[in-house]
């Protein structure tokens, strides 16, 4: 919103939801349309049926060529480690449209789910809850269900590997490293969000919408022991995923 604002960029690709498990790639040019957009999504968006469990297709760089009016426009994209990197790959081999991409906004991530309908059976009966009752999804340490009449379930992430989307295994990206600024909901406390401030570009920005009051920091960030708390685990959960990764690449040898 802050670059909308400034008029630093027409618009930004974001994800956005179409019905209650599936969202496409989206480019947002006003305040109201980012806000729309706004929450998390646990599914991968349709490709070709038969094989949308097993591709490696990111709909958020398809999106990217679609919304190209001029060689001077500027945009920025909200993506998981897997886009941010394919974006990062095609600057760095100038592949067109990528110049465009001036802001690159990451998500923590350490799975894409298929909640697709026979994954979504085996999950009400093993963790019993029904689809219905679920007014909203999160992932911190674990995911997150919340249910009507206020229930919540806290569901490891080893015991819902089964529903994962086989290409997150060969993912060694937790915090989204070669994003401008990485977010995600672990160490943050409710109504906050985890910030890391990957390069001076990101850091730039960040600071003037601090200064301008768009955002702001939690009064627990004046400790450097609860910042190192919050690296620390954000480190652990890297390395995690890293060694998932490593048991992957084993089982294919």
């Amino acid at each position: 919103m802050y670059l909308l604002d400034k008029n630093l960029i027409h618009g930004a690709i974001v994800s956005k939801r179409e019905g209650p498990f599936n969202r496409v790639p989206f480019f947002a040019t006003t305040k109201e349309e980012l806000i729309e957009a706004a929450g998390s999504h646990y599914d991968i968006s349709q490709g070709v049926v038969s094989l949308e469990r097993y591709n490696s297709f990111v709909p958020t760089i398809t999106k990217l060529k679609s919304v190209v009016s001029s060689d001077a426009m500027s945009i920025a994209v909200v993506g998981t480690p897997c886009q941010i990197n394919s974006i990062r790959k095609m600057q760095e081999l100038s592949i067109l449209p990528a110049h465009i991409v001036k802001y690159t906004f990451g998500l923590f991530c350490n799975l894409n789910f298929s909640f697709n309908a026979e994954a979504r059976k085996k999950l009400e009966e093993k963790f019993d809850f029904l689809f219905d009752d679920v007014e909203k999804l999160n992932i911190k340490e674990n995911l997150i269900i919340q249910l009507k009449n206020n229930r919540v379930k806290y569901i490891d992430f080893k015991d819902i590997h089964e529903f994962a989307r086989p290409a997150c295994f060969a993912c060694r990206d937790f915090s989204n490293v070669y994003a401008d600024i990485s977010f995600g909901g672990l160490s943050s406390k409710d109504g906050y969000t985890t910030s890391i401030i990957r390069t001076n570009i990101g850091k730039k920005i960040y600071n003037n919408a601090l200064k301008k009051g768009v955002i702001k920091e939690s009064s627990e960030l004046n400790t450097s022991v609860k910042k190192s708390e919050m690296l620390a685990k954000i480190i652990s959960f890297g390395k995690r995923k890293f060694e998932r990764y490593n048991k992957a690449l084993k089982k294919r040898k």
